[in-house]
């Protein structure tokens, strides 16, 4: 536990110095706090719900042909590793590095380069919470995440600027590599990106309803049923426990808070409002239904970028700003600790074999066969 409040200090202070250093240093310092990012993600050993379960498939690729399988190209990179010589910690690594490179690539485009403001979202993407798309996200469905960075970094060319098919297209064959969902992504290509708040509104009224009367079809739930890769979804809703609860909550209020407070709506912004504010209440529409909130969980990597432009249109006082910042932190800090102290070992590091959660912080160095580990160098 002391290593994630240090590492929580230390990523603040990080952000704090960007605030108080010239612009040449402030990139900079998004670097380190990036690069701290993927050294944590990186080389963290059984921390992630799905972590043992991807560590004893990499070390069964080639040898249980009866497992059901991620898609084809998981075991191709996987095969491609280990033919190389690599241990299953490169696998984390390798998805810790596609996902929060692109994650900031994308961050640079939707803030405009300005680095004041990609320390801050990746400062509160750091804090990360179960309600939201965190850094703890990022820890447990890998290759989720992976696909939906390279989707966040690749929005940029539906716009106008830099509109291309083609360009997009890539981006989403690239995210289709690693999950096969980020093929429906296609359709953000024919969204309009010129939307007035009116219609964003009806847009985030009317496909969560949508999206629930497709999912009740018998059709669908036959389908899900009798499929081995969606037979664990559940479309009856399981009961809602505090931590839930207070996601949900949070959910409402930074809908609110994120709707009515970004006034200057540019068609960057636009889409902006609309992917966030259709996440957040897909995440409230699907509360509950276990697994399908994923849904919601894809589009919520657009909260980061949306919320501290959110922030930047605040014209009170600073202790009113302050106030604000204090409350949201509050909240994801909030979160945080019942989730470590309340559902340890199902949501932190559930694995396989049942053991216990990996909540202090242990470092993997050994990536590859036959290679010393940092560790080995260093004793």
């Amino acid at each position: 536990m002391s290593f994630w409040i240090l590492y929580g200090l230390l990523t603040s202070l990080l952000v704090l110095i960007s605030y108080m250093v010239k612009a040449k240093n402030q990139q900079i310092i998004s670097y380190i706090i990036l690069g701290l990012m993927i050294v944590v993600s990186g080389f963290r050993y059984r921390i992630g719900y799905d972590y043992d379960q991807y560590m004893n498939m990499y070390s069964w690729i080639s040898y249980d042909p009866n497992m059901v399988w991620p898609e084809p190209s998981f075991q191709i990179l996987c095969q491609f590793l280990r033919y190389l010589g690599f241990e299953f910690q490169m696998l984390f690594l390798l998805y810790a590095i596609v996902s929060l490179v692109f994650f900031y690539k994308g961050l640079s485009y939707f803030l405009d380069n300005n680095y004041r403001q990609i320390s801050l979202s990746l400062g509160i993407f750091t804090l990360g919470t179960i309600g939201l798309v965190g850094l703890w996200f990022s820890f447990t469905m890998i290759r989720q995440f992976a696909a939906m960075a390279i989707i966040f970094w690749g929005v940029k060319y539906i716009f106008t600027e830099n509109r291309s098919f083609i360009k997009f297209f890539f981006a989403i064959c690239l995210a289709t590599f690693f999950h096969a969902s980020s093929i429906m992504f296609i359709v953000f290509y024919f969204i309009p990106t010129n939307l007035s708040k009116k219609k964003v509104f009806i847009l985030i009224l009317g496909i969560p309803f949508i999206v629930k009367l497709i999912l009740s079809l018998p059709s669908v739930q036959l389908m899900m049923a009798l499929s081995d890769r969606l037979s664990g979804y559940s479309l009856e809703n399981t009961n809602m426990d505090g931590t839930s609860i207070s996601s949900y909550i949070m959910t409402l209020t930074m809908l609110v808070f994120v709707f009515f407070t970004l006034k200057n709506i540019s068609e960057k912004r636009s889409i902006l409002l609309l992917l966030t504010s259709l996440g957040l209440s897909l995440k409230v529409s699907l509360s509950g239904l276990y697994g399908l909130d994923r849904i919601a969980s894809e589009f919520l990597i657009f909260f980061y970028p949306t919320l501290v432009l959110c922030l930047s249109e605040l014209r009170y006082g600073y202790f009113t700003r302050l106030g604000i910042v204090s409350l949201i932190v509050l909240m994801f800090l909030v979160l945080n600790i019942r989730m470590i102290s309340g559902y340890s070992d199902t949501l932190i590091a559930k694995t396989i074999g049942g053991s216990h959660a990996n909540i202090d912080y242990v470092f993997n160095t050994d990536i590859r066969n036959d290679f010393w580990s940092i560790y080995d160098l260093l004793k």
